[in-house]
């Protein structure tokens, strides 16, 4: 994760375990803390402090969420919570979403000195499999490890909908114009239609195993699989 000139990384497993600030430009450490050592998938996660607007950056491991300084590696606030150990914590409009007993909804501390955040809601109905949360428009949206993806209320928790899904996903899904684009390990693309009811509208096969999230920018869709990067795009006809 990159805030500013410190570049944030978190290395989690069963041996020696740290998450690091590295300057951009010499590649020194400017910080480093010790981890406990349990193995984590979760990628750092950027938050901005609501009365400073000043960044943060989320490490999620299995014993817990904790917000640090990116610059010194302080802990500004932490929660103490068994959380998952792959999908990521996901922030929007100000709430952090903690793949923790299902889903845990926290509004980080507003004042100097709060060192807990405030639980808004927890849903165990919403369990993510490897695949992290989606916020979009009001829902947040999970796939679980059977492949069934939940649509819930991002404000309440509540579940609204259920839809299964052919195969197991580990990438996380991306949402674009009213639709969620997943794709399971074994490479079927699956298009989801959201609304009151979710429903698949189309399917692509890539043939091929992925486990990396797909990446969207410039109208395109980058797809990296375990043979090749892939690039989805529509061809669009040039100006004369």
């Amino acid at each position: 994760l990159v805030l500013g000139n410190i570049v944030v990384v978190q290395v989690e497993n069963q041996g020696d375990s740290f998450a690091a600030g590295i300057d951009i430009e010499t590649g020194h450490n400017r910080w480093r803390l010790p981890r406990n050592r349990e193995a984590s998938w979760a990628s750092p996660t950027p938050l901005v402090e609501a009365t400073s607007q000043r960044p943060l950056a989320l490490l999620q491991s299995p014993s817990g969420l904790t917000a640090v300084d990116p610059v010194t590696g302080t802990p500004a606030w932490q929660l103490d919570a068994t959380c998952e150990g792959i999908p990521s914590p996901v922030v929007a409009d100000g709430v952090v979403y903690v793949p923790a007993g299902g889903i845990t909804a926290l509004k980080p501390p507003r004042k100097p000195g709060q060192s807990k955040p405030e639980v808004l809601w927890q849903q165990n109905r919403l369990q993510p499999g490897p695949a992290s949360p989606v916020v979009y428009q009001g829902n947040i949206y999970i796939v679980s490890s059977s492949g069934v993806l939940s649509c819930g209320d991002a404000t309440s928790g509540s579940l609204k909908w259920r839809l299964r899904l052919k195969g197991r996903c580990w990438a996380t899904p991306v949402a674009v114009d009213n639709r969620l684009y997943t794709i399971n390990s074994d490479g079927l693309a699956q298009v989801v239609q959201l609304g009151r009811k979710g429903r698949v509208i189309g399917t692509s096969d890539f043939g091929e195993i992925i486990q990396g999230s797909p990446a969207v920018v410039d109208n395109a869709m980058f797809v990296r699989s375990d043979r090749h990067l892939w690039k989805i795009a529509v061809d669009r006809p040039k100006k004369e």
